[in-house]
């Protein structure tokens, strides 16, 4: 049984919070009270304390619509323009909104960003055209970590591709599917794996032939995760888990670790 405890903040002196602290290398001004008891059991625990967030940036209005910033950690090429063909298996697009891909009715839908869900004014996310193969495309790791923590790793993802790709064209077009891959970075031992399972479209437009003009739902996904003896850092990699590149194209936004 998995549980979790609901944790209560309070601020104390700079000296009891390093002597606190300094074991498990959290930075923090607060003192954690673990003065609640509440069940995760069969479910991802993402109100715990927030020890990572990937949420991509752009959260001024004043950014850009598309980033051209690099995201540390990925291993597809970097598309700076949404122009029409500039995307391709093996690319990926950080952005305000989604890339438009087709002429007067698109094949994919115009997505908004997961963090300010309708703002286009805010909020990058990474929109990812997949290649063929099981292949990482992101990895981050989180260091100084205590064993026997529970940490919860999860994702905002989307299957970007409109309903009438799938539906008039059956088995043509791959669903998303990704691997989440946990790993000791010192001595590369796998220590988990989750996969989300086909990501489907978002059945709630089917006959909407406009519906690539609106954003599609974002999903949660991850999985919960005890950090096992002798283990101080674990390196979070997501691989695109799909062997076809036609379709399998998505979004990717909030990647968090909570403890």
């Amino acid at each position: 049984r998995q549980t979790r405890w609901r944790e209560k903040t309070f601020a104390i002196a700079d000296t009891l919070r390093d002597t606190l602290f300094s074991t498990c290398g959290f930075d923090s001004i607060y003192y954690v009270m673990h003065v609640e008891k509440e069940s995760c059991e069969h479910a991802l625990c993402t109100d715990g304390i927030l020890l990572f967030r990937e949420d991509f940036g752009g959260n001024n209005p004043s950014d850009p619509k598309i980033s051209t910033t690099p995201v540390s950690g990925m291993s597809y090429t970097q598309v700076t323009t949404d122009v029409l063909g500039s995307m391709g298996a093996g690319k990926y697009l950080v952005t305000k909104q989604g890339y438009c891909n087709g002429n007067g009715t698109s094949q994919w839908h115009l997505q908004d960003d997961h963090t300010h869900f309708g703002d286009l004014t805010r909020g990058y996310f990474m929109e990812i055209d997949g290649r063929a193969g099981s292949d990482a495309f992101y990895r981050t790791t989180i260091d100084h970590l205590c064993e026997g923590i529970e940490l919860t790793f999860s994702a905002y993802v989307a299957n970007v591709m409109t309903w009438g790709m799938y539906v008039g064209r059956p088995g043509m077009y791959a669903y998303p599917r990704l691997k989440f891959v946990l790993t000791d970075p010192t001595s590369n031992t796998e220590l988990a794996t989750y996969d989300t399972g086909d990501i489907p479209f978002d059945s709630t437009f089917i006959g909407d032939n406009m519906c690539w003009q609106q954003s599609v739902e974002w999903r949660l996904v991850g999985m919960n995760f005890i950090v096992p003896v002798g283990v101080e850092s674990v390196q979070l990699s997501i691989y695109n888990n799909v062997s076809n590149s036609n379709g399998n194209d998505f979004a990717i936004d909030d990647i968090e670790v909570h403890l």
